[in-house]
């Protein structure tokens, strides 16, 4: 019995069962030319335990690895993703810090604001970038080299595709502003004056104040050398139902966390995670099958990431006597060779609406996951996966959850719209789509991304995209896995193997979280039973 096959009887889910629920199928096809989808598998919908809360399907956000034992074969770009030298980059005679000829193209008045707005959320001492750019004296030092990505269009990292949605906080540089930095180039890098510095108002970061929550590990907790491990921590219960406007992950050891994953696990299933946890002579206890205890995944954080906000009149539910616990991915493989691991002791940081105050609309994020099966050698596969949307949006009395409590009333569909997406793959997926098939045949666009595995985003719409009982959710991951496209660890390029679903960095997925947006009142309707 392959992984996906155990998890998945795990919780009750048996390919090829008939059930109606969700359709998903693989196929692959040697020419590179799209395939032809082998006869669906149809799966049920996940079980709840018995003490009424959703077990997490193995495809739930808890089983995502972000960045593992291995990494992507070296090309052009290099192993950071920027130019080399020698990689294809026009090369430029020394760095700059000319005087800026009248008007003309300057580092303060021109190339600043962009590279504040586009750039330093990774590119700053401790960040995933592997330099600064936070300083005048930074980016003189690198600027052939920045100025040869933005032009070619590796930085910074845009995988979307602009025509699927429009974004709320696009991350890609217009070619007007691609053109300031040819320009500044041209001109010798002058660096201008500061006192003609603005900054750049189409990314400026909001100004969330301070945190209405903040929870931590209780101790600091290092990870083992050489290691590719996943452990969760135990954190606060919230006393009261609260409503998040605003959440935020702050890993401590920025190049060793890979990932994070907040869960909200209801007080049934708080003393199973107690017992996890006082089992493990460590801080916390290893858990790669997401929380190891029936939960609901609330959010999350990988390399690059922002802040998750929402739009003004939305927030996210939390019910009162929630625990959440995270799930932390560290990864040590690549730290260089003189340095140890250091302890981490990641935090997370929440806003709320004050007490008493309800949103005009709730949001939740929830998944879909498709079965994998590439055969060693395959250059083109595909996984394909649909589900009702009757399965997807869903309110249980109490609060959300995918079924219902045993005993109690089948959840109550909600309409609503999808807001945005979190596409999540692995090393060997290279394109990710996914659509709303609506009831009278028309269809939606909901993500189209270009795959990279190492920029990975939670991706909010401009406007959400409403949908009815009659809607289908469908997507589909395109993968290889050809000898050409298989990771490097430890400067060796690996050999092509058949590849599964599974969890670690090795195997592969296809998930596609789903941020959903219902009206207030639908929802405390359906919350209440009613």
């Amino acid at each position: 019995m392959s992984f996906l096959e155990r998890a998945l009887a795990r919780f009750g889910v048996v390919p090829g069962l008939a059930c109606g629920l969700s359709l998903a199928s693989v196929a692959c096809s040697s020419s590179g030319e799209p395939a032809v989808s082998a006869p669906a598998v149809q799966e049920t919908a996940p079980q709840p335990s018995a003490a009424g809360e959703t077990v997490q399907a193995p495809g739930d956000a808890g089983r995502a690895s972000e960045a593992g034992s291995s990494s992507p074969a070296p090309s052009a770009a290099g192993a950071s993703g920027l130019p080399q030298a020698g990689a294809g980059v026009d090369p430029v005679a020394g760095a700059g810090g000319t005087a800026a000829p009248s008007g003309g193209v300057s580092y303060h008045k021109d190339i600043r604001p962009l590279i504040e707005s586009f750039c330093v959320d990774c590119h700053v001492q401790g960040g995933i970038g592997p330099f600064p750019l936070d300083s005048w004296m930074a980016v003189k030092a690198a600027s052939p080299t920045v100025v040869g990505a933005v032009v070619s269009g590796i930085m910074p990292p845009t995988f979307w595709k602009e025509d699927c949605q429009k974004l709320q906080d696009a991350r890609s540089l217009t070619q007007a502003q691609k053109q300031l930095f040819t320009q500044w180039k041209d001109a010798g890098f002058p660096e201008g004056s500061e006192l003609e510095y603005k900054a750049e108002p189409t990314r400026i970061q909001k100004d969330l104040g301070a945190p209405s929550i903040v929870m931590q590990p209780k101790e600091p907790y290092t990870p083992p050398a050489n290691a590719d491990e996943y452990r969760c921590f135990v954190l606060d219960t919230i006393q009261s139902e609260s409503y998040l406007t605003g959440m935020q992950i702050l890993p401590l050891q920025g190049d060793e966390v890979h990932h994070v994953i907040v869960f909200r696990v209801a007080p049934a299933q708080l003393m199973q995670a107690r017992q996890l946890d006082d089992a493990d002579p460590a801080p916390g206890y290893l858990c790669s099958g997401g929380a190891m205890v029936p939960s609901q995944n609330m959010f999350s954080y990988r390399p690059g990431s922002e802040p998750v906000t929402f739009q003004a009149g939305d927030a996210a539910y939390m019910e009162a006597g929630s625990t959440l616990i995270i799930q932390v991915h560290f990864n040590t493989v690549f730290l260089s060779k003189d340095k140890m691991p250091s302890a981490d002791r990641t935090k997370v940081q929440m806003w709320t609406l004050p007490e008493g105050k309800l949103p005009d609309r709730v949001v939740y994020r929830t998944t879909t996951f498709g079965p994998i099966n590439l055969p060693a050698g395959e250059p083109h596969c595909v996984s394909n996966i649909s589900y009702p949307m009757t399965q997807l949006s869903t309110v249980s009395p109490g609060g959300i959850r995918m079924t219902a409590m045993a005993g109690a009333a089948a959840p109550a569909f909600i309409p609503g719209e999808v807001i945005g997406m979190t596409p999540h793959a692995h090393q060997l997926a290279k394109q990710m789509h996914a659509s709303l098939k609506h009831a009278d045949g028309s269809s939606t666009c909901l993500d189209d991304v270009k795959w990279d595995f190492h920029w990975q985003y939670d991706y909010l719409f401009e406007k959400g995209v409403p949908y009815t009982a009659g809607d289908t959710f469908t997507a589909d991951c395109v993968y290889d896995n050809s000898a050409a496209n298989q990771p490097v660890i430890d400067g060796q390029r690996q050999q092509p193997r058949n590849v599964m679903f599974g969890e670690r960095t090795i195997d592969e997925m296809c998930e596609h979280y789903i941020w959903l947006r219902f009206e207030r009142a639908a929802f405390l309707k359906a919350r209440a039973g009613m």
